[in-house]
């Protein structure tokens, strides 16, 4: 892997929190608590939106690294139409789905005062909007991600990251309606689209062989096939990472949830370290793999090491310094148990982090099947904990639920990654 893509995919990343710490306490003080914690449901379900590509972006990415290795440009171009295909088809069920929930009484799940329900119409008739925006957005991000494109991508990145923050501030220095709120961030994410589009296109390597239909739907199974146990993780870990917000909403009040969402946006930008790293190890140790996997496997270790020390370093300076951070930043808006949450989240940041790590390692295998039946395990316990948790600690107890759940999931990650280089030698060795 090389350090310079590296430092490029930990500058796209590393941007948005920049623009988090300058933005949030204006837009919190704008927008009281309600609002606030809506708007943080409204980024949740961004993000969350994105998991309606079912994977295809990143099974793409490892395809498009692999076929490179071949000079395979033909089934490149084959497998990019295929992907697109079918991320626009899932992204358009994915917007009627969100079309349905008009028929239900947000304002009374959510235990809101002052926002009407036309305006929550309208934001859900917007977010319906995101979905395929998302979706494509994904998919033509891992097909630039695949052409080891970092450069461009985190230059968009930037943009994006500073603009989730940046437009919805803009407008609520007019207006609080959460229509408008929520039309700034689909106008941001349809420009991302445009740009990782016109990267992908860019750099394809031209091919002159013919992309017929019969090519492409040939391509479709082959895809689906290799991202299916993916396309799991694709659903069921944005649900993991995001669903304590809502949990917190439904249980408590929406107004509750800028106290567990502030220390939350503001600790786990942290992950930037390893999600700059991972971002570049999928390609690059996909075709190390190829070539030469004893070399892939020293290039991994040294990286998981290094990841290791640099997330201890920062969530525990973080973790140190949070009852003088959290204030300076929000002063008299800070919600008084956002610190003793910050803090469980620091410990469950640094070992997301090496979780991640082994997560990507296992990708860059080809074991999607694995990491897939680990999160359809995880959901049903993490339900479970979450809501024994937030029943007896609060909001306290959705942190403590994030952090024995990261725990978990790295525990078994180690484990997998173990058992599958064993495996690997006894091959090798009987061979």
């Amino acid at each position: 892997m090389k350090v310079s893509s590296v430092a490029w995919s930990l500058l796209g990343l590393g941007t948005p929190p920049v623009a988090a710490l300058i933005f949030i306490p204006l837009l919190l003080s704008q927008l009281g608590a309600e609002r606030f914690g809506l708007l943080s449901l409204i980024w949740a379900f961004t993000a969350l939106s994105g998991l309606l590509d079912l994977g295809i972006g990143r099974a793409t990415t490892k395809a498009i690294a692999d076929l490179q290795v071949g000079g395979d440009t033909a089934r490149m171009h084959s497998t990019v139409a295929a992907a697109l295909r079918v991320t626009l088809l899932s992204g358009a069920f994915g917007a009627v789905l969100v079309l349905l929930s008009l028929t239900l009484d947000l304002r009374q799940i959510f235990s809101l005062q002052s926002v009407s329900a036309d305006q929550m119409t309208t934001a859900l008739v917007l977010l319906a909007a995101v979905v395929p925006i998302q979706a494509m957005a994904a998919t033509y991000r891992g097909i630039a991600e695949g052409l080891q494109q970092f450069r461009e991508i985190s230059l968009v990145r930037m943009a994006l990251g500073s603009a989730n923050f940046v437009a919805p501030w803009a407008v609520a220095c007019f207006s609080q309606d959460l229509g408008l709120l929520t039309l700034s961030l689909v106008l941001t994410r349809a420009l991302a689209l445009l740009a990782f589009r016109t990267i992908a296109r860019r750099h394809l390597p031209a091919t002159t062989a013919s992309i017929d239909r019969a090519s492409v739907r040939l391509a479709a199974p082959h895809l689906l096939r290799s991202g299916g146990w993916l396309s799991i993780s694709a659903i069921v870990s944005p649900l993991l990472v995001q669903a304590d917000r809502f949990a917190i909403a439904a249980i408590v009040s929406a107004a509750a949830v800028t106290s567990y969402a502030i220390p939350f946006d503001l600790i786990t930008q942290l992950l930037i370290i390893s999600s700059a790293i991972t971002t570049v190890a999928l390609p690059s140790l996909s075709a190390q793999l190829a070539r030469d996997p004893a070399e892939a496997r020293r290039t991994f270790v040294r990286w998981a090491f290094g990841v290791t020390l640099l997330m201890a370093l920062a969530t525990g300076l973080t973790a140190a310094l949070l009852p003088w951070l959290l204030p300076l930043w929000l002063g008299h808006d800070l919600p008084p148990e956002s610190i003793a949450i910050g803090r469980w989240l620091c410990l469950g940041v640094w070992i997301n982090g090496l979780g991640v790590m082994f997560y990507s390692w296992l990708h860059a295998h080809g074991r999607f099947r694995a990491t897939a039946l680990l999160h359809l395990a995880e959901l049903p316990f993490y339900a479970l904990t979450l809501f024994v948790l937030l029943q007896h600690f609060g909001v306290l107890g959705a942190a403590l639920a994030w952090v024995l759940r990261v725990g978990v999931d790295t525990l078994v990650l180690f484990a997998m990654s173990r058992r599958g280089q064993h495996a690997a030698q006894a091959k090798v060795t009987s061979s």
